[in-house]
């Protein structure tokens, strides 16, 4: 092998070296940006999810205790409307970023780490039963996240 060969493969191999780096860097980044995303999308959420309890609390209270005037329904049923919307919101939330481990596009292991007691606490609140059927929901990340974590046996 000459010379001009051998330099022609260390440059090559080096080249090589220097992609392939690049590449994990580059991919390190694009994860942290996605697992950023998810963060402020499920942060947002939450936020959402919050207000719209904070709106219905006085006008439930006042349900339970004296009831309603017709515009007080009307607007209370408004605010049930959005509360309701921004459960959904929160539960898609939560499916796309279990979408996402499972398609192994975060850090797993970090992912574990941040969500498992937010998913354990998501399907086993007894207000989201009708959400998380087995065979119904609609939500299939989140319960194959949380069975894989949960399960024992598995």
């Amino acid at each position: 092998m000459s010379k001009y060969e051998i330099v022609s493969l260390i440059a090559s191999s080096l080249a090589i070296l220097i992609s392939i780096a690049t590449y994990l860097k580059s991919n390190s980044i694009a994860m942290g940006n996605l697992e950023l995303a998810i963060r402020e999308r499920l942060s947002t959420s939450k936020t959402v999810l919050q207000n719209s309890i904070q709106q219905m609390i006085p006008l439930l209270s006042k349900k339970e205790t004296e009831g309603l005037n017709p515009a007080e329904t009307m607007q209370f049923e408004a605010f049930e409307g959005i509360y309701k919307s921004s459960i959904e919101d929160n539960l898609n939330a939560y499916e796309e970023a279990c979408a996402k481990y499972l398609d192994k596009k975060v850090d797993r292991k970090r992912f574990k780490k941040i969500y498992k007691a937010e998913i354990k606490q998501l399907v086993e609140n007894e207000s989201h039963t009708n959400h998380f059927h087995p065979t119904t929901s609609r939500f299939k990340a989140i319960l194959k996240v949380y069975n894989k974590w949960e399960n024992l046996e598995g």
